[in-house]
């Protein structure tokens, strides 16, 4: 055999061929996560929060990390002008169940972060523990309203899953969400996060809200709209995980955003929620998955390709119950 160091894809057959167009369009996807990778300036403000498994990795990705210490972020919220606030608080237009006057927290915040994001693909920051107690309101909204922006941001300093978000969003073309595993019921899983994501992924009206248990300004509540999601994880080592499913019509939830995802697949298989959760499980895997709207699997798997990253493979329940025995 030939020995080839870099990936190669064969296409055959003409321009119009429509298995040709579909093979290529795939490609095309994928290479754009590519190029916004590799092009890809990101900033790390603070760190990881403490108490979380896996979030301090650097991604093994080729793209470029700037580092900034938490006290940027707040030396950027506390130059941001009391006219700047009232200026940017005229542009809410979704319903509010906090008083304008509780929100100007939150929207000294955004305007912080959008001033720090300048020249750069998104941002990961540090918010919590210090965040809330010492500008009086969560990022959650801000998050959630520079997505509106096409701004992509990660939560609790997540840098791997900043850049996972960076990929996704340029693979689909639309914005990326960072959600939490919180749930299974029957086949399906809930994904949570406290009311970080873009109207882009709403099933119907958002409003803004105090966090379901700080009691602090604002978080977006609101559920996802059903339809096909899909997306990746990157891990250290050059592994990835590539998962997708599909939201389902369900308004229950928990405040912030919430979805009920089913119909899971996981590197291209389809998989039962208890078969999801213990490949997580069994990989060892950080709680944040990033999700892109539509179908895009096949374009995620190629992309990992692409970047030489192994594609982690489902590992169920059984599988580990067997490497018990045969240790025993």
């Amino acid at each position: 055999p030939v020995a080839r160091p870099m990936p190669v894809k064969w296409f055959y057959g003409s321009a119009s061929d429509p298995a040709f167009q579909d093979r290529l369009g795939l490609t095309m996807q994928a290479l754009r996560g590519w190029k916004a990778l590799r092009d890809g300036r990101l900033l790390w403000i603070g760190g990881t929060a403490p108490g979380f498994f896996r979030l301090e990795a650097s991604p093994d990705l080729p793209l470029r990390i700037d580092h900034a210490p938490l006290d940027a972020a707040f030396a950027a919220i506390e130059h941001i002008r009391d006219e700047q606030v009232s200026a940017r608080l005229a542009t809410v237009d979704e319903p509010l169940a906090v008083t304008s006057d509780a929100l100007r927290a939150t929207i000294r915040v955004e305007l912080a972060l959008e001033h720090l994001a300048q020249g750069y693909s998104g941002v990961a920051l540090r918010c919590w523990p210090e965040l809330p107690d010492r500008a009086g309101s969560m990022a959650c909204a801000a998050f959630a309203r520079l997505g509106d922006r096409g701004l992509s941001l990660a939560c609790e300093g997540d840098m791997a899953g900043l850049a996972s978000m960076l990929a996704v969003a340029a693979v689909t073309g639309k914005p990326a969400v960072l959600l939490d595993l919180s749930h299974i019921e029957g086949d399906s899983i809930l994904f949570w996060h406290c009311g970080n994501a873009p109207r882009t992924w709403a099933a119907g009206k958002t409003r803004l809200q105090a966090h379901f248990n700080r009691g602090l300004p604002a978080v977006r509540d609101m559920r996802l709209a059903p339809g096909p999601v899909c997306g990746v994880r990157f891990l250290e080592g050059r592994q990835a995980a590539v998962y997708a499913g599909r939201v389902l019509p369900r308004q229950d939830g928990y405040d912030g955003v919430s979805g009920w995802v089913g119909q899971l697949r996981w590197a291209g298989e389809p998989t039962s929620a208890r078969g999801f959760l213990a490949s997580v499980l069994n990989h060892r895997m950080p709680h944040h998955f990033a999700w892109g709207l539509g179908d895009a699997e096949g374009a995620l798997l190629e992309l990992c390709t692409w970047l030489d990253h192994q594609v982690l493979r489902p590992d169920p329940e059984e599988m580990v119950l067997q490497r018990f025995e045969h240790v025993r």
